[in-house]
Parts: structure tokens; sequence; C-alpha cells
């Protein structure tokens, strides 16, 4: 949505004013590939039950 203004105004822009597009579409593919990362990283569960490091800290996977 917010690409689109820049596109249909770039026929009556500069040469150069499509750096400014470039910029928009390279930060949007930064923070997407971030935040997959985050979720990816930080939020989703790990190897199921004990590992090297021990025991799950939730408890999941453990028999009691």
């Amino acid at each position: 949505m917010l690409i689109a203004p820049d596109l249909m105004m770039s026929p009556m822009a500069p040469p150069f004013s499509t750096l400014d597009i470039a910029k928009h579409v390279f930060t949007s593919v930064y923070l997407i590939i971030g935040f997959w990362l985050l979720v990816t990283l930080g939020f989703l569960d790990g190897t199921p039950g004990p590992n090297r490091y021990g025991p799950s800290p939730k408890g999941i996977g453990q028999k009691d």
C-alpha cells in the first residue's frame, strides 16, 4: 500500500527516485526476516524432551 503512490508518480519523477522505492523494499524485507528470526529463535519450542543441556524447563516431554 505504501509503495503504490510512488509507483503511480514515477513517470513524473526524476530518474533517481526509484532508489526510494528500493529503499522501502529492502527495509520491508529486512523487517520481515528479522521478525521471522525473532519468532523462530525466540518463541518456538526447540528439541522436545531432555537434551545435552538438561531437561526442559517447561517440563514438556518428561515422564513423572
